[in-house]
């Protein structure tokens, strides 16, 4: 594991191609544990022109096991916008953990102090609710990891728990709402890739789920009590069961052979497309999701044309 401090100085050139950092952010948090300091933020609407006066200015801490080239190659359609990656040294470590820990514990309180206590209740109640029925989905997989109806059910868990808590998280930044999130978008992303099959859980799966939902209920338990108390282990055994499924379920996307201008455009898409899945099945869009729909379309709008796509630019 190492430790990378990831700056986003960003302007007009992003903004211009209807980008919006955070959701790189979030592709972030897909390889490993995540700190986020934002230090200014003026992101234009998917129908504001784009001035000198946007921007989005970011830190982040990003304890990772993967290699800069891997993080460089996410952030490549970005990088010479304005974002530097440095890897941190011990003493550096230290000092950059300290900043944003003193950070997090105001944001923490803040955020809570936010929510209107019926829904933060409503949450706690709903959340400790679909832990428990997690934790007993988990046991009967261990006798029928094949079955779907129980797939499903762990799915459907994750996904309510993922958009439940991404509501609380819309009053505010919460490093323990964050984790939880994590864990729900993660996994549930792990157990789509196992419906879409029709593939079966094996017991390695099972036992990472069954630790994550015991994180989770760490998790709800911390957040109950106002802390900024997380797992250290989480993003290791999601990264684990994400390679261990990786294994059950190949996808060989071979672009290598194609023009450069249609690999760029691939990339872009397959950026894109599991999140538009993720909004359009969901009862209500928020404005923010609206505003990304708007943004990344338009995004495919320029790429398609600029290219010739001309069947999927119409």
């Amino acid at each position: 594991m190492a430790k990378y401090l990831i700056k986003f100085r960003l302007g007009k050139s992003v903004f211009e191609r209807a980008i919006d950092p955070k959701f790189y952010i979030e592709d972030l948090q897909e390889f490993g544990n995540l700190d986020v300091d934002i230090l200014e933020e003026n992101i234009p609407g998917p129908e504001d022109e784009v001035t000198d006066e946007h921007k989005f200015y970011a830190d982040i801490i990003l304890d990772t096991g993967k290699d800069l080239s891997e993080i460089e190659e996410l952030l490549e359609f970005i990088m010479e916008d304005g974002v530097t990656i440095e890897k941190l040294t011990e003493e550096e470590e230290e000092e950059e953990e300290k900043k944003v820990s003193e950070s997090a514990k105001n944001e923490v309180i803040e955020s809570q102090e936010k929510i209107p206590e019926s829904l933060l209740e409503n949450y706690l109640q709903e959340s400790e609710d679909i832990i428990i029925h997690l934790g007993e989905v988990a046991q009967k997989l261990l006798d029928s990891p094949s079955d779907s109806e129980l797939i499903n059910e762990m799915f459907r868990g994750f996904h309510t728990l993922k958009g439940n808590t991404g509501i609380l998280l819309s009053y505010g930044k919460n490093n323990v709402l964050e984790a939880i999130k994590d864990i729900a978008h993660s996994t549930e992303g792990v157990l789509q890739k196992i419906r879409d099959t029709e593939a079966s859980l094996n017991e390695d799966n099972i036992e990472i789920l069954q630790a994550l939902i015991d994180r989770l209920d760490d998790l709800l338990l911390s957040f109950k009590e106002n802390t900024d108390e997380i797992p250290d282990d989480i993003y290791d055994l999601l990264e684990n069961l994400k390679q261990d499924n990786s294994k059950e379920i190949k996808n060989e996307n071979n672009y290598e052979t194609l023009p450069a201008d249609l690999q760029a455009f691939i990339k872009v898409a397959e950026q894109y497309i599991p999140v538009f899945k993720e909004i359009t099945v969901k009862d209500e869009i928020l404005e923010e999701e609206k505003d990304f729909l708007k943004r990344a379309l338009i995004t495919l709008y320029k790429v398609t044309n600029n290219i010739g796509l001309d069947n999927i630019f119409k």
